[in-house]
């Protein structure tokens, strides 16, 4: 048997190494629940546009028909009419394309959550949005962290039973045997020794260890592991700490992309898109001056569904 340091140490070991597994376990799970989450805001985000892509399609619909009225009675030439048919059929592509993505990332889902179906995400709501406030201890918890700090107590614990196992090892044996025959106890008369006569053995060992360079050398890789793995952690914390603050910066500007279309932008692109139209019917406006003005409804809204969508996540 050993000291019993070694045995202490080898229970550290284990226990170690099974405090990095789960760090590594409750790492990968946050991963997958984040890609779970990204693809989930990204559906909501593709249905929101393909909403707003339908409402443009009634538009450019009715604006088509009415171009070819006008062509037709001569208030306007074949530019105006073949520019409609132009954004309307590239409207319905991307339209198109649009659904193609939504089915991938559909399937991109259920591979997630290890599913065959298609899932189809909730309706999105813009309730409860405010301002996060930065909260530097939830760094330190991060699994990343987390998965380092049980690499570095690892190898911590394999290097102090690689130093435990330097100590002596002890040793007690006992034998009771039987010598069935003719023996002389003297060395002149013989007697005989039947079954019932037992024999008695103990002894007691003392293990030293002596060619122990192997050993040394595992310590000290141990030792300069965990500087190694410590050094990662620094590096991981200080990534971690430099993304945090940059994601701050970019949730504020995307909150206020938000809050700019919740309170002033999406009304004012609705009153963009009717009063170009109206103006266009009663002849007010050109079909270039139309078709300006929608874009920039257009980008508005859209402006305002990628700042949604980047919050969300």
């Amino acid at each position: 048997f050993q000291m019993t340091a070694v045995y202490s140490r080898q229970r550290d070991y284990y226990k170690a190494g099974l405090g990095a597994n789960e760090g590594l376990l409750a790492w990968k799970e946050r991963e997958i629940d984040r890609e779970i989450r990204l693809q989930y805001y990204h559906l909501q985000s593709l249905l929101e546009k393909d909403s707003l892509l339908r409402q443009l399609d009634t538009v450019y619909a009715r604006l088509s028909v009415a171009a070819d009225l006008r062509l037709r009675t001569g208030e306007s030439n074949a530019l105006e009419k073949n520019s409609a048919d132009a954004f309307l059929q590239q409207l319905r592509l991307q339209r198109q394309q649009l659904q193609h993505d939504f089915r991938a990332s559909q399937h991109r889902l259920g591979n997630l959550v290890n599913s065959g179906e298609l899932w189809l995400p909730l309706a999105a709501t813009e309730k409860g949005l405010s301002v996060m406030q930065p909260d530097t201890q939830l760094l330190s918890e991060h699994p990343l962290i987390r998965y380092f700090d049980g690499q570095k107590n690892l190898i911590i614990s394999q290097t102090a039973l690689e130093k435990s196992r330097l100590s002596p090892e002890f040793g007690i044996g006992y034998s009771n045997l039987s010598i069935i025959g003719w023996q002389s106890p003297d060395g002149v008369g013989q007697r005989y020794y039947g079954g019932g006569d037992r024999f008695h053995i103990g002894q007691i060992t003392l293990g030293l260890p002596i060619f122990n360079a192997a050993t040394k050398s595992r310590i000290r890789a141990g030792e300069a592991s965990a500087q190694v793995t410590m050094a990662e952690k620094e590096a991981a914390y200080r990534k971690i700490q430099a993304d945090w603050q940059q994601w701050q910066e970019e949730y504020a500007r995307q909150f206020a992309a938000v809050q700019y279309g919740q309170s002033t932008g999406l009304a004012l692109s609705n009153q963009i898109m009717q009063n170009a139209e109206k103006s266009l019917r009663a002849g007010e406006i050109s079909y270039m001056d139309w078709t300006l003005l929608m874009n920039q409804a257009i980008q508005i809204r859209l402006g305002y569904l990628d700042a949604l969508s980047a919050l969300r996540r």
